[in-house]
């Protein structure tokens, strides 16, 4: 069993890491920056699904904040991925809480997504890319036995984490890789933060909430969204269709904007980013607009 995952580590820098089945590096693959990690994921495309499940990890999957944690604890700093991730275990269930939310039900979901031709993604701004994976593999891989088999969900999951290089609160590069990997396929998106769900319109992403504005991760509000998207993995034709929101028009620089990768951009490099930053500007306009007004029904 090998576990993918993709971490956006600066500005100028994207990792590829393979995990084995106990959670250890296998393989490294530094890619480069924004116009190398799409140009290789366009290279490496795969086919496109029926659909794709995207997720945030951390308040989503997980009960509690994994990245705020690994932050606050520096002194777990030097201490291995194993007892890291102990530590985080003790910690949230020392509240009398489990460590993955509505676990029964999120892993059928995802064996229903993965048996119905479709994809799991785990995009996170999760900055600690080796505890995320541990947790998926020793807590969440364990619990597909018997709806699916390990290889299989290996197989249909690619998790992206890191933040985002132009807006660290943001899902948007993320799930842009979902789309190229894929082809852009059908795509719900799941996370606890009304902002990101609308952010996702820009993408045409149709997302669920599982949180509120007042920080509410409650088991219910978990079912609710699950039961929904459940829903659309049996179903992906009866996924809302969201109208993807234009990009502003900006001049192109005439200088390059890239300081890492392969090779200095070109002009239509230089293009592609400025798209990129107005759909950042855009998303965040939308979800400032929308804090204002509050969430749609």
């Amino acid at each position: 069993m090998s576990l993918e995952l993709y971490h956006i580590e600066s500005e100028v820098q994207t990792t590829k890491l393979s995990y084995s089945d106990k959670g250890e590096i296998e393989t490294t693959l530094e890619i480069g920056n924004g116009v190398a990690f799409s140009a290789y994921l366009e290279e490496h495309k795969q086919a496109k699904p029926t659909i794709v499940l995207a997720s945030d990890f951390d308040q989503t999957i997980t009960t509690k904040h994994l990245d705020q944690f690994l932050s606050t604890h520096w002194t777990l700093a030097t201490q291995s991925t194993t007892e890291k991730v102990r530590k985080f275990e003790t910690y949230t269930e020392k509240d009398g809480v489990p460590l993955l939310r509505n676990e029964a039900q999120l892993t059928d979901t995802w064996a229903t997504c993965i048996n119905s031709g479709g994809k799991i993604a785990i995009v996170s701004s999760n900055k600690n890319p080796n505890e995320l994976a541990k947790i998926i593999i020793d807590h969440i891989a364990p619990k597909m036995d018997g709806k699916i088999s390990g290889k299989k969900f290996t197989d249909n999951i690619i998790i992206i984490t890191g933040r985002d290089r132009n807006d660290t609160t943001s899902k948007i590069e993320h799930l842009e890789a979902v789309n190229r990997l894929y082809q852009n396929p059908p795509v719900v998106f799941i996370d606890d933060d009304e902002k990101n769900i609308q952010e996702a319109k820009l993408l045409g992403i149709h997302g669920v909430c599982c949180g509120n504005p007042k920080g509410d991760t409650s088991i219910m509000l978990m079912s609710e969204a699950l039961e929904k998207i459940s829903r659309y993995c049996e179903n992906p034709d009866s996924l809302p269709r969201i109208q993807k929101a234009e990009p502003l028009v900006v001049q192109a620089p005439s200088i390059p904007i890239f300081l890492g990768g392969l090779s200095l951009p070109t002009q239509a490099d230089q293009e592609k980013e400025a798209k990129r930053l107005a759909d950042r500007k855009a998303a965040r306009e939308a979800a400032a607009a929308q804090k204002k007004t509050g969430p749609s029904l």
